[in-house]
């Protein structure tokens, strides 16, 4: 695989990285689409593909009768597969899948490097994502509001950005 070299020139001087690009995955498979009992687990397997670790964006939704409520499951994995337990999937509503990304570079966490120095240092990523997947998974009865939804491709963007910044907070 290519990699992706960056430089960037400033009037303090030049920050330089360079990360491998990732492979896409071959295919995605999970534990349930047809809906959920109230409590009940769900998991996503990944298969195939090269990456340091995943980004996976995810929402569960719940409407209470005025107020739409979303709990952000936004994570990353390294290794293929992710579960998410019944104790969060505990009320009536909607679990939301909304992108995988393959990522390559190193995690931002306490005391991790990143890989870009020179005048600097700093955290450089290459990812790919298959734009059209996505999962609605009704959980319990769903909720009188709820109902699948999608995401843009820039929202989806923006909320890996999100994530991937957040990793050492």
């Amino acid at each position: 695989m290519p990699n992706l070299e960056i430089e960037i020139t400033t009037t303090e001087g030049i920050l330089k990285g360079t990360v491998k690009k990732p492979t896409l995955y071959d295919s995605i498979t999970v534990s349930n689409i047809s809906g959920l009992n109230i409590g009940d687990s769900w998991t996503l397997t990944i298969h195939g593909g090269k990456s340091d670790f995943k980004a996976i964006s995810a929402e569960f939704e719940t409407y209470d009768g005025e107020d739409y409520n979303e709990i952000d499951l936004d994570t990353v994995i390294t290794g293929s597969t992710l579960q998410i337990p019944g104790s969060i999937l505990n009320q009536n509503g909607y679990l939301y899948v909304y992108g995988v990304a393959m990522v390559n570079g190193p995690r931002r966490e306490a005391g991790s490097k990143g890989n870009m120095d020179g005048d600097g240092s700093g955290f450089l990523w290459h990812s790919v994502v298959n734009y059209d997947m996505d999962y609605s998974i009704r959980v319990g009865s769903g909720s009188v509001a709820s109902r699948p939804k999608t995401i843009s491709r820039d929202a989806l963007r923006e909320r890996r950005s999100n994530l991937l910044q957040k990793q050492a907070e």
